[in-house]
This record gives C-alpha cells, structure tokens and sequence, in this order.
C-alpha cells in the first residue's frame, strides 16, 4: 500500500510539472515553447493510458470518461461566453454582445484547439481541446485492449497515422476527434509500461541508468532542435523521431519527479496538488486566455516603460497565481469539487 502511495505522489507531481508546462506554453515564448513542448501534453496522455481501468463495464466507463472529461469541457465553455460578453462590454470588439456569444458557442461545440478556415471558419475554443482528445483516446483504447495483443498496436500507432493523414488532406474534424487519435498511442504505450513494469523493474541497475541517460541525452537533443510537435494539429513533427524524443522527454519529467518526491517532499508536495487538480486548472487557465485583455495589458506595460522580459515575468507571475491561487480557493468548496470530480488527497 506504501508503494502504490508514493508511486501516485509522484506522478501527481509530474502531472503538476506538466499543467504548469502547458500554462507557460500559452505565453508565445520560443525559448519555452521549445521546451516544455516536448513533453507537456503528451506526458498527460501517457499517464491516462497507465491508469486506464477496464473494472467497469463499457457504458459505464464511458459515462465515467464523459462526466470526468466533457462536464468540465461544457463549464469552461460556458464560463468562456459569459465572460467574453462581460469582456465586450469593457473592451468593444464593435461587435454584438449577441455575436460575440454565438462566436464562442459554435466554437465549443466544433471543440478544437485552434482557429480553422476549412471547411468553413470556425474560432478555436483552445486549450480545453485536451479534454474532447483524452475522451476520444480512452474510449478507444478501452475495446482495442480486449481484442488479441497482435492486433493491438496496428491500430493504436495506425490510427494516429489515420488521423494525421485526414487532417492533411480533408480538414480538421469536429470534437478534435484526430487530436483524440493522435492521443491513443501515447496512452496504449502508456498502458503497455502499466503492464510489464514487473518486467522493466527487473532489468539490471546499470542498464537502467544507461537507459535514463540515453534519455535526458535524447531529450535535450529535441529540445535543442525543436521545430513543431503540435498534438492540437495532430502534428508529430519529424515522425517517429520526434515521437521517440518526446517519449524520452516524458520519462525525464517523471524521474524528476520521482528525484523530488524522494529528496524534496515540500516541493514536490507543491507541485502534487496543481497535479490532481490539473483539469480545473487547465479550465481557469482557458478562461483567462481566451477572456483577459491580455494584449492590452501588456501594451499598457509597454509604454509604462517596462522591459519586454519583465513583462513576460509579470504575465507569468499573473498567469501562475490566477490559476494556482483560484484553484487553491475553489476546491475548498464541495460543489466545485464534485463538478470536477476531485478527490480528497
């Protein structure tokens, strides 16, 4: 029982490095971007994969995922509409309020992550796109799991193929169906470390500490040369290359947790809690992105004469504690935590 507690410690602190990751991935900082983009979003995927639960009948999972995954989504947006016609009144885009809100309505119910001109113009509803991919990735993985392992990997690593290949040469689906494709391998390898960690815990110490620097040596190259590893685009880059690297990068971030969750229980206690609250604060966080002023606020600072740097400090600072510090509040209270599905620590 200990074993699986500080197993779950660290991985809610890796999920804690990953969320702020995708926090600071929305500043539209190359020298960050080129970072936690290796890993943030896919180290979530495979983390999924890992704890899939096959306990429950299919319907029944299903609804789990739906009540877990798009009750949040559906919050969020609405959260979204409301305060981009608060936003409206304050900043006037010259539009309707009326306009305003159907703009983000029919961008939460088209759910992708970014602005799209085919088939037709559509807003993207943004970061929340994750939930409607992790919805998709499970529900498929789950009835993969019960056919014979040969079939397996045929359609979890051809179907993220298949979703690549349809946003090429068509358009980008509805509901980031092809992000939820593209989501399915990292789960399935997710679950296939699940299922022989017996194994793996097996191999000698000195091969695994090769392996470990073969990794960070992988990662930082990736880092180095990073170009796109857009999952939102169902974009994997350079390919299997890149796939490999990103992998390399997840494993990193999750024995730097586990390095933190062993010496440095305070900050890694710090870090678990945005972790098991991850989803919340991924629905704040697209709250202020798509709502807050931010070019505005950041002209203002401009011709206050601060520097570009400090400025990029102080959105981050802002940015942390809007999230960090609301969430902190909100899962104080019993009808947020039960929207959310949070878990008492």
């Amino acid at each position: 029982m200990e074993e699986k507690k500080n197993r779950l410690s660290y991985i809610d602190t890796a999920r804690g490095i990953a969320i702020i990751a995708i926090i600071l991935g929305h500043l539209g900082n190359s020298d960050l971007n080129r970072v936690v983009f290796t890993f943030h979003v896919p180290i979530f995927f495979l983390i999924s994969g890992y704890f899939i639960s096959r306990k429950d009948s299919y319907p029944a999972f299903i609804r789990k995922k739906a009540r877990s995954l798009l009750v949040p989504y559906l919050t969020a947006s609405l959260l979204i509409i409301l305060f981009s016609i608060i936003r409206n009144i304050y900043y006037p885009t010259g539009e309707s309020h009326k306009a305003v809100a159907m703009d983000w309505l029919k961008a939460a119910l088209y759910g992708a992550g970014d602005t799209w001109d085919k088939p037709f113009h559509i807003r993207g509803i943004g970061a929340i796109w994750f939930l409607w991919a992790t919805f998709w990735g499970l529900i498929l993985l789950r009835p993969i799991l019960r056919l014979p392992r040969i079939f397996r990997p045929i359609l979890c690593f051809g179907l993220p193929y298949a979703g690549y290949y349809s946003f090429r040469h068509y358009y980008w689906f509805p509901l980031s169906i092809q992000a939820g494709l593209a989501a399915l391998g990292f789960m399935y390898i997710g679950f296939l470390a699940k299922e022989y960690r017996n194994t793996l815990d097996k191999i000698p110490e000195k091969r695994k500490q090769l392996a470990m620097l073969l990794s960070f040596i992988l990662w930082f190259t990736f880092i180095y040369d990073f170009k796109v590893f857009w999952l939102v685009h169902c974009d994997f880059g350079r390919g299997w290359w890149d796939i490999l690297r990103s992998l390399a990068g997840c494993w990193c971030v999750i024995l730097i947790a586990k390095m933190l969750d062993h010496s440095f229980k305070h900050l890694a206690g710090w870090l678990a809690s945005p972790g098991r609250n991850s989803i919340l604060i991924l629905c704040l966080h697209i709250l202020e992105l798509n709502c807050f002023p931010w070019r505005n606020f950041t002209d203002y600072l401009g011709r206050c004469g601060i520097a570009p740097l400090n400025i990029l400090y102080i959105r981050i600072a802002l940015k942390l504690v809007w999230a960090l510090g609301l969430t902190f509040i909100l899962t104080r209270l019993r009808p947020v935590r039960k929207l959310f599905c949070l878990k008492e620590k």
